[in-house]
């Protein structure tokens, strides 16, 4: 049974790599969301071994060419700690795209 306060439908993008893929993870949460009556559909981008700054085109162009309720970035393993300024360009790059204007709508 579905909570009330949970929507009835989600929209989201995965932007990843081999972990976003390999487990299914998009596949995962839409299944195990379908088990409290939540309908998910997702897209991913992901391809083995890709940074953020890899997949940053498609990304924004799925961004600005669709509606999603949230955006969910993978950064390859460790990046966040062996180049943390390029690791923050691309969260914020991704995060000012997927915000709109008025803050509402596109979750982080």
């Amino acid at each position: 049974m579905r909570k009330k306060h949970l929507p009835a439908f989600l929209s989201l993008l995965f932007v990843g790599n081999s972990f976003t893929y390999t487990s299914d993870v998009p596949g995962q949460l839409s299944a195990l969301s379908a088990m409290y009556g939540l309908s998910v559909a997702h897209e991913s981008i992901a391809r083995p071994s890709a940074t953020l700054s890899d997949e940053m085109a498609e990304a924004l162009q799925k961004i600005q060419e669709n509606t999603y309720d949230y955006v969910v970035m993978q950064d390859y393993g460790g990046r966040a700690i062996t180049d943390i300024e390029a690791f923050n360009r691309d969260i914020k790059t991704l995060c000012d795209a997927a915000t709109v204007p008025d803050g509402a709508n596109i979750k982080i």
